[in-house]
């Protein structure tokens, strides 16, 4: 399993309404001969936090992809342990421990200017 947050582009102004900072958002990658109508599940320190469909599967395995809104944001950032939960097609669930370790200074950093901004 792989799991990415980036930037997101700023949304461009649209009829009057002012351009919104660019957002974080969570990518996830696991393998293929996954459960699909059983989604993707996110929890922090043994609670849940974000369930999620998947978006789609290819040779490289199936995709989840969701926009981090603040209170999932804030949860990752206060939390120590984070797990991924999701079903094999065989029917195991299957829990994917990590570490949130880092995790606060990596987004700030993130979220630090570049040269193109």
């Amino acid at each position: 399993m792989t799991l990415a947050i980036a930037k997101t582009a700023p949304e461009a102004e649209t009829k009057g309404k002012k351009q919104q900072d660019a957002a974080l958002l969570l990518t996830a990658l696991v393998p293929l001969n996954i459960f699909l109508p059983a989604g993707f599940g996110l929890d922090v320190d043994g609670k849940a936090i974000t369930d999620t469909a998947y978006r789609n599967c290819n040779q490289a395995g199936c995709w989840v992809q969701q926009r981090l809104e603040p209170t999932t944001l804030a949860a990752l950032q206060k939390g120590q342990t984070g797990a991924a939960r999701l079903r094999l097609m065989n029917g195991q669930n299957v829990t994917i421990r990590f570490s949130l370790k880092g995790l606060t200074a990596a987004l700030n950093k993130l979220k630090e200017p570049t040269a193109s901004n």
